[in-house]
């Protein structure tokens, strides 16, 4: 899943997007870059967790539907 994925490349993300907004000239402050990211991660990471539990009762019964179909 997407979630899991964002969660084991979680240091290289964090890594590129500071290093994709240092050089701008209106670039978030160093405590931003430290804090934002990661916070964004987790957030992002949650929201899609959700997501997942929310409709995963409603895929498995159109998995189900689908394998009935002849």
């Amino acid at each position: 899943m997407l979630h899991d994925s964002l969660k084991d490349d979680r240091t290289e993300l964090i890594s590129r997007c500071r290093s994709i907004a240092t050089p701008h000239p209106h670039a978030a402050t160093a405590e931003q870059l430290l804090q934002g990211v990661p916070l964004f991660l987790n957030q992002l990471v949650h929201a899609l967790r959700s997501l997942q539990s929310e409709y995963a009762p409603c895929s498995m019964r159109m998995a189900a539907r689908m394998k009935q179909v002849p």
